[in-house]
């Protein structure tokens, strides 16, 4: 089964961060049109997100086998 999520170690961070209510802002770049999505998955973040013009926003497959975590 594949299961897509939002956000990398540093999205994760700073939702974390913003949960408990601390100021925190995200910077990066995004493929176009993905930057509101990208936004509105980070409430309480003040995001600065860029769009590439050519390049879609990058994702990374991991693979879960028990215990073992590959990416």
């Amino acid at each position: 089964m594949i299961w897509a999520r939002p956000g990398g170690s540093a999205a994760n961070t700073a939702a974390w961060l913003a949960g408990v209510g601390q100021p925190v802002d995200f910077i990066g770049v995004v493929g176009t049109g993905d930057s509101e999505r990208h936004a509105r998955a980070l409430p309480g973040v003040d995001t600065y997100l860029r769009e590439h013009p050519t390049l879609p926003t990058g994702r990374i497959v991991i693979i879960v086998r028990g215990d073992q975590r590959d990416m």
